[in-house]
């Protein structure tokens, strides 16, 4: 769960009869968050930070503690982040230049690594989803 006023990201647990929420993990500074989406396997959290980058988080499959694995740089304002259904692909839509930015996701450290150039979108794109897999 993000925060852009605090600048924090924390974790929480779902109590699965209820749906109250526990904090676990502790809390973790991050920046000014935009959005945040868990990759399908779940060992890995991609978070936006509206002054201009998208990190990668770890996350321990027994406490839920977020690690960081790392931050790249997006588009100007990246507002929301998505990822594949297949885990080999992160997208970034950026707010402030009208772009798309593509990350490929590491099999096994969860870290992103940039495709290359951006791509154009419509005016001011604020949210991404996807649907499917990617083969």
């Amino acid at each position: 769960m993000g925060n852009s006023n605090d600048s924090n990201l924390s974790t929480y647990s779902i109590n699965a009869s209820t749906g109250a929420l526990t904090q676990v993990g502790g809390v973790v500074a991050t920046g000014a968050v935009s959005s945040v989406i868990v990759e399908p396997s779940g060992r890995v959290a991609y978070v936006t930070n509206i002054n201009g980058g998208v990190s990668a988080f770890s996350i321990d499959a027994s406490t839920g503690a977020l690690n960081s694995i790392g931050s790249l740089a997006a588009g100007a304002l990246p507002f929301s982040v998505a990822a594949d259904l297949s885990g080999r692909f992160v997208y970034v839509v950026n707010d402030g230049d009208d772009t798309l930015s593509t990350f490929t996701i590491n099999a096994s450290t969860g870290a992103l690594t940039s495709v290359g150039a951006t791509v154009a979108t419509g005016h001011q794109p604020v949210s991404i989803t996807t649907t499917g897999v990617i083969r």
